[in-house]
């Protein structure tokens, strides 16, 4: 099971390099924009170079934010959870909804990707997201209700891994 968890986490930590290297890019082209003598303002109504600057500014702090979350990933244990252990970050999560069976990979604050290996579809999701906070510190055998859409949907834990 760690062999799973393990090509999980060097997915997501490609992932997230790419990222952060395509938002280093993206911020060192705004920071040019901004500091272009082509960028002094031609009148006071004109921002170009000060909006620049704010995206610079924004994008350096997602860069900082990704970098936090790869370090984060590349230090995380990869526990081995037994059938009495309560969902945490790196279980490996097997939920059924009406019949349709899923796979997650629980992390504290990485989600919104998706990875198939060894045949198997695996959700990443976060703790700090909604389904990810129902889910929290539950059992196997435990149901969770979670509303998606507009929809209540029951969850029953499977399996943690």
């Amino acid at each position: 099971m760690t062999d799973i968890k393990q090509k999980i986490l060097e997915h997501l930590i490609a992932d997230l390099t790419s990222e952060r290297d395509i938002i280093a890019r993206a911020a060192e082209t705004a920071q040019i924009e901004a500091t272009h003598p082509e960028a002094k303002p031609e009148n006071q109504y004109d921002t170009r170079s000060l909006e620049a600057s704010y995206l610079a500014g924004a994008q350096l702090a997602r860069m900082s934010e990704l970098t936090a979350k790869i370090e984060w990933l590349r230090n995380m244990e990869l526990r081995s959870f037994t059938r009495d252990d309560q969902i945490a970050p790196s279980a490996l999560v097997q939920l059924d909804s009406q019949g349709k069976i899923r796979n997650y990979f629980v992390t504290a604050w990485v989600s919104g990707y998706k990875y198939k290996i060894e045949e198997k579809e695996i959700h990443v999701i976060s703790l700090q997201s909604p389904f990810g906070a129902a889910i929290n510190s539950k059992k196997t055998g435990d149901f969770v209700t979670v509303v998606i859409g507009n929809q209540d949907r029951e969850f029953e834990i499977l399996n943690i891994k």
